[in-house]
């Protein structure tokens, strides 16, 4: 059996060192999905319902509502219910902030959640119907804010495939007013200390860090050579004029990523890290599943079957005086983003560990990153839930880094990051919409192989798990960085 009839793995259980996934047949995987689990699938078939609204986005959009411009396109801000006072109040100056910013102040709304699971239902009592946007009933930047045990992750993934959404969700007021204070000094400052650079973490221990280093990392840092049939790709830092740095496999060092976040010279602190790597899970019932889930693991571990504390970075290891202001980070990992209440994939395998929450929650991690007393991170750019590198295989059907060169190119253009993350959301539709043609076709007696089911079933759920943590309309002040490697 060949490497690509192999499900890869990827994520690394946080206590004991061993794969929180086996390798799987895909056969096997196949026959998961096609016992009922698609059918189940509320997600699935909300997607597929989205398909043609986000395929048709510029359509869709009035002629005078501009996607890149949160003060034209309207911004919107949607409460928990349990959110307490303290913490609405610390959130209410970036209301405020954002409203003396808009072309009409009519364009900023407040929204308390009000329980409905399914999006489009809540958007029909907001006024609005699905792939109609009308931003003086719900603005097309919206940001989330409270925990996912009270407005669930799947409701923001819902929100999407037709708007720009971001997520915050913190345990106390200080942290939201942390987090709003730094958010609001960056977009306000003359002068940053943040430079036109990224900085590439990507350690190299088994097959599938190999994947996603040089499948993913590589034509990011390197670009694409030419071929007789397409010119070359250049490496997306220099198309934009931004300087780039990398560790790779053996620089992945824990310390090396934790110069990153607290570099020797902070007035030169970079702008964008992207990591790419296994990340820690811990079981449903274990005491520091919250507190780690999410961590990165660097090249300091020695492989399967142990795991230190030096060899992860996780929350606790950001020191109170790290430099992250400024900063959008991008994290392929497993759980980089969060936690949720269900796992999609533990059925699979016989007697695998529950490694999905009792309650749902944001990483710790991104966490610290946006509330850090010293200025925090616009936003992190992350998964909830595991993630597998079949997504990322471009022995399957092509180069799969593509979603990634397009959210860190227009980044580095100073596009709002809640926009971009719709590239994952269009990309989560489009796979349903294939995915939900392929099911009825195997059940009309078509040939499907499960080399093509189960590739296309996981990449749309890893596309479908992909969410902003901080504000959408957040972007990089590219105009007024330092430094970049002036190519072009």
């Amino acid at each position: 059996m060949t490497d690509r009839e192999m499900l890869i793995p990827n994520g690394v259980d946080g206590s004991t060192g061993e794969y929180l996934f086996p390798t799987l047949d895909l056969e096997a995987a196949q026959q998961y999905i096609e016992q009922g689990n698609i059918e189940e699938d509320t997600l699935l078939s909300w997607m597929k319902r989205q398909e043609r609204a986000a395929t048709t986005l510029t359509k869709d959009l009035p002629p005078d509502l501009d996607p890149n411009d949160p003060g034209n396109a309207g911004w919107g801000i949607v409460y928990a219910p349990e959110l307490d006072a303290a913490s609405k109040e610390a959130l209410q100056r970036l209301v405020n902030y954002r409203r003396q910013q808009s072309d009409d102040p009519r364009k900023v709304k407040e929204f308390t959640y009000t329980g409905e699971p399914l999006a489009y239902r809540w958007l029909n009592s907001q006024g609005v119907s699905s792939g109609v946007y009308d931003p003086y009933q719900v603005p097309y930047y919206l940001l989330i804010a409270g925990s996912p045990e009270n407005i669930p992750f799947a409701f923001g993934f819902q929100l999407n495939v037709g708007y720009a959404v971001g997520r915050l969700h913190f345990d106390t007021a200080e942290e939201y007013a942390r987090y709003v204070e730094s958010l609001i000094a960056y977009e306000q400052s003359e002068a940053l200390p943040n430079s036109r650079e990224i900085v590439y973490f990507a350690p190299n221990h088994d097959e599938a860090t190999s994947l996603s280093y040089h499948q993913l990392v590589a034509p990011l840092v390197d670009g694409v050579p030419a071929s007789a049939e397409k010119p070359a790709v250049r490496p997306v830092a220099q198309a934009c004029q931004f300087a780039s740095q990398d560790y790779l496999g053996g620089n992945a060092s824990k310390s090396n990523l934790g110069g990153v976040f607290n570099p020797t010279q902070p007035a030169r602190r970079p702008s964008l890290l992207f990591t790419a790597g296994h990340g820690l899970g811990k079981s449903r019932d274990h005491p520091d599943q919250a507190a780690l889930n999410g961590a990165l693991l660097c090249q300091n571990w020695s492989g399967p079957g142990g795991i230190t504390a030096d060899d992860y970075y996780a929350a606790q290891d950001l020191p109170s005086d790290a430099h992250v202001g400024g900063m959008i980070s991008l994290h392929f990992a497993c759980y980089g983003g969060g936690t949720p209440d269900h796992d999609r994939y533990a059925k699979m395998v016989k007697d695998l560990p529950d490694y999905s929450a009792a309650i749902p929650f944001v990483a710790a991690l991104p966490r610290k990153l946006l509330a850090h007393p010293k200025g925090g991170a616009l936003a992190c750019l992350a998964h909830i839930d595991r993630v597998f590198n079949t997504s990322i295989d471009a022995g399957r059907s092509g180069p799969r880094y593509q979603p990634y060169r397009n959210i860190l190119y227009q980044l580095m253009k100073g596009k709002p990051v809640g926009h971009l993350n719709r590239e994952f959301s269009r990309l989560a539709a489009h796979l349903a919409s294939d995915l939900s043609d392929l099911v009825e076709y195997s059940k009309i007696g078509g040939k499907v192989k499960s080399r093509e089911m189960v590739p296309m079933w996981i990449e749309r759920n890893d596309a479908s798990s992909f969410l902003v943590l901080g504000d959408p309309a957040a972007r990089l002040r590219v105009e007024v960085l330092s430094g970049g490697d002036g190519g072009g």
